[in-house]
């Protein structure tokens, strides 16, 4: 005989059946899109009074009177030329409406979830797409403010960012020493989300939702009143480097182009053109095109956010993506730099005799990084300039700012660590 409960060799108890672990629940998950209203922007743009005007034709009656004006002034300019030269501007505009177009009408938006928030742009046709993720324990605090014309943002100030952060052009990554929008990051780096009321109040709704603490007003503001003995952030701006040059090249290839195209056009058959002059003109016609090509190409790298940011955490060299540029953006933590030269390149002899003022980092590790912005240059085994030596292989970046924008750079750097400087 067996009681309740005792086992036997014939009768083994089994054990209680253990209760399933709950399952665990993956955070919730909100999106706001943003490509309505960029859809929205890119064809205002197409169908601007403006455009529509010269696009239905109304430069005709335009054509000689600006052929009149150009005329009086002693210069003649067929009125065929400059009705060439008009829609030839109008198509120029279509074409950089054209070339934007994947950055308006691609998928983006905003996640937000129990984690923290990503900023997506997705890829679609030449466009490379950007992606940013932004973990909630990066995040100091969160408010609202207003940009020009009155038109609304959201400030999320973060602790730390990541330098490498790939933002679409409606969240502006502002770091610290930086300026948008009259708000300037002194201390700690910031995310700026230039968005429509709508999208403003709903995405303010869905962090206070995931995380309402971050709303609550700080007991003080780390970006207006430092501590004692913090180091304080720069900025130095590099965005309209080489911009100059850039116009100068991109309108000399282009009216070279559109002058040759409009001679062959009136030249063509008449009895003194010869081979010899529709090839020479054809080789001229076609460098001219080449340099437009060219100023297409390197214009998002032009225009593109860049420049030179110093904080505690050490130096960054700023150049985002755009279009088909895919950005050259490198961070150097403080303690892989050894020094920093202040230097002047001289180039050419006599009168032609040119001095450059650069900047050269010298890093602890050879071959530390490859790629730099356009306006650097790097050399991974740098052995014959001190502290460097065959021994003790260094990686040397010179920075290249021109005379003008030189010793900002400099002062900047020297702010944050003087102690990197030689003599120091």
């Amino acid at each position: 005989m067996s009681f309740p409960g005792e086992s036997t060799p014939g009768n083994v108890s089994a054990p209680p059946p253990e209760e399933p672990a709950p399952a665990r629940r993956e955070p919730p998950r909100e999106w706001i899109s943003i490509r309505g209203s960029r859809i929205v922007q890119w064809i205002i743009a197409c169908v601007s009074p403006v455009w529509l005007a010269l696009l239905a034709g109304t430069w005709v009656p335009v054509v000689p009177v600006i052929s009149g004006l150009i005329e009086g002034s002693r210069e003649f300019v067929p009125a065929d030329t400059v009705a060439l030269l008009v829609p030839a501007a109008v198509l120029g505009v279509l074409l950089g409406l054209v070339v934007a177009l994947p950055r308006y009408w691609t998928a983006q938006g905003i996640e937000v979830t129990g984690h923290g928030m990503v900023v997506v742009k997705r890829p679609m046709w030449w466009f490379r797409g950007r992606a940013a993720s932004i973990p909630w324990e990066d995040v100091h605090h969160v408010s609202r403010g207003v940009r020009p014309r009155n038109k609304p943002v959201l400030d999320v100030l973060l602790y730390r960012v990541d330098h490498g952060l790939s933002m679409p052009g409606w969240a502006k990554l502002v770091l610290p020493g930086q300026t948008k929008w009259g708000r300037t990051s002194s201390s700690r780096p910031r995310v700026l989300f230039a968005l429509d009321h709508k999208d403003v109040r709903r995405l303010e709704q869905m962090m206070r939702d995931a995380q309402p603490e971050l709303f609550a007003v700080p007991d003080a503001d780390p970006d207006s009143a430092p501590q004692r003995g913090r180091v304080e952030s720069q900025w130095v701006n590099m965005r309209w480097h080489g911009v100059v040059g850039w116009i100068v090249a991109a309108l000399v290839a282009v009216a070279t182009a559109v002058a040759i195209s409009v001679q062959m056009v009136r030249e063509v058959g008449q009895p003194y053109i010869g081979a010899s002059e529709i090839t020479g003109g054809t080789v001229f016609l076609l460098g001219s095109l080449g340099g437009t090509v060219w100023a297409v190409c390197v214009a998002p790298r032009t225009f593109t956010r860049q420049g030179v940011s110093a904080d505690a955490s050490g130096i960054t060299l700023v150049q985002d993506s755009a279009l088909w540029f895919a950005g050259r953006t490198v961070h150097i933590p403080w303690p892989e730099v050894r020094s920093i030269v202040p230097d002047v390149v001289v180039t050419g002899s006599g009168d032609k005799r040119k001095t450059h003022a650069v900047v050269e980092l010298m890093l602890r590790s050879p071959d530390w990084v490859s790629r730099v912005p356009s306006w650097a240059s790097v050399f991974g085994q740098e052995v014959g300039r001190s502290p460097a030596s065959p021994t003790e292989p260094l990686t040397r970046i010179t920075i290249k700012p021109g005379n003008r924008r030189q010793p900002r750079i400099v002062e900047a750097l020297r702010a944050v660590r003087p102690d990197l400087f030689p003599g120091q």
